[in-house]
């Protein structure tokens, strides 16, 4: 039996775990990328209401996990 296509395999493994609305913060370390060239890290603005779904994250802690991003109008 073949390996499905990893981005295949990916779809029929994801789960939601948590969904809010946020934005970039008004700031120069909003996002940072690594001296090393291995990666970056983002700060996001949540507002209070999105508080119940930003702790949902604590789930996926040493976790990898996708994010997806969408603009509203």
């Amino acid at each position: 039996m073949s390996k499905l296509p990893r981005e295949i395999s990916w779809r029929l493994k994801v789960k939601k775990v948590a969904s809010f609305e946020c934005s970039l913060p008004d700031i120069q370390s909003a996002i940072n990328f690594s001296g090393a060239g291995n990666g970056a890290r983002i700060k996001l603005d949540v507002p209070e209401t999105e508080i119940a779904e930003v702790v949902k994250l604590m789930l996926l802690r040493g976790k990898i996990f996708k994010v997806e991003v969408y603009e509203e109008d």
